[in-house]
């Protein structure tokens, strides 16, 4: 069987090659980035499934794995997929110099680009058919596939409104309804045998109730990538890159590493290196299928550093996180974007 989704670039798209900095002209969309994607989201609605029915004991990472491997059918390093995914140019995208763009990633990049090297390039635009072919649960993981182009991008930045794929046209057995609609069948056709109630948060990114949300806002995709930057948070809140942080002590919500110049958050557990952002963005045109717009979503789990110390100009701080204060660091997050003016709208759940 056979789906295919038919993508232009909507967002600057950056995956590198030999070089890093350079696209590959052969491979503007390389189907090693989709699937990493793709699995990704499989692994977050096997968990929400197990989550669901209270199966969080100690095999809970195990049995997602299972599921995406045996169930879904999408490999491991013990077993091959069962569906191949291929990528065709239809039409070249165009390829730009980032030298010029006013995008927190790119700023970093080129500022690690030794004097004299070109700077970051990105592909925008062009028109691709992502073809996927396989058994006959292949609507089940083309459903996941279309979420996971939905709600983040691919290469760098991809989970912050880099590399967003508009889906322009869908064939075969790629789906066709709303992507709330397409969430609740996934997670219907996943579902699992109860083991007990749900008890604390799961131990990873999860597509469940109470701990994953989706929120979709009307503003450009240069705003949403920086909004992940002090200096623009604040302009955004109080018109000023200046002022203090909008999210005052709760921006490590945002992902971690946070320091600056031996301010900002410190990670008290050696073992914990970072942790990236429980909060992926997209952005897509009105031409994309499920909608154009600025996604946002939002994951709450387990797998943070238990304390942080924030240091400021005031002193320091020892932030303990726990659920209780990850709810809170969500809900400060959803009322800046109030602050923003962006009304964020809910989508899922």
């Amino acid at each position: 069987m056979r789906a295919e989704f038919e993508v232009t670039i909507a967002t600057p798209l950056s995956a590198g090659w030999y070089d890093p900095a350079l696209v590959d002209r052969n491979f503007y969309i390389r189907p090693t980035e989709i699937k990493g994607v793709w699995r990704w989201w499989a692994r977050a609605f096997a968990a929400g499934a197990l989550y669901e029915a209270g199966c969080t004991g100690p095999d809970f990472l195990r049995r997602v794995h299972e599921i995406v491997a045996e169930r879904l059918g999408l490999g491991s390093t013990k077993a091959a997929s069962r569906y191949d995914l291929t990528v065709e140019v239809l039409e070249r995208p165009r390829v730009v110099d980032s030298s010029r763009e006013n995008l927190q990633r790119f700023r970093l990049l080129n500022l690690g680009r030794r004097k004299g090297r070109p700077a970051v390039e990105y592909a925008i635009g062009g028109r691709f058919k992502i073809i996927l072919e396989g058994d006959a649960d292949i609507q089940l993981v083309a459903s996941i596939l279309a979420v996971a182009l939905t709600l983040s991008g691919i290469g760098k930045g991809g989970r912050k409104a880099l590399g967003s794929l508009d889906i322009i046209r869908v064939s075969g057995a790629a789906p066709r309804r709303p992507l709330n609609e397409i969430i609740n069948e996934i997670r219907r056709q996943i579902s699992v045998q109860r083991c007990g109630p749900p008890r604390e948060l799961p131990k990873i990114s999860a597509v469940s109730n109470e701990v994953f949300e989706v929120y979709k806002v009307n503003v450009d995709f240069h705003h949403l990538h920086n909004m992940f930057l002090r200096s623009e948070r604040a302009r955004m809140a109080k018109l000023y890159y200046a002022a203090p942080d909008p999210l005052n002590q709760k921006a490590w919500f945002l992902g971690l590493p946070r320091e600056q110049k031996g301010t900002g958050y410190h990670i008290n557990d050696i073992e914990v290196k970072r942790r990236a952002s429980p909060i992926f963005v997209a952005w897509h045109s009105i031409q994309h299928v499920f909608g154009g717009g600025g996604y946002i979503s939002i994951f709450l789990s387990q797998d943070w550093p238990t304390q942080l110390t924030w240091v400021g100009e005031s002193g320091r701080k020892l932030i303990q996180i726990n659920e209780q204060t990850l709810r809170d660091a969500k809900s400060a997050f959803l009322a800046l974007l109030n602050q923003f003016g962006w009304k964020p709208q809910r989508v899922w759940p």
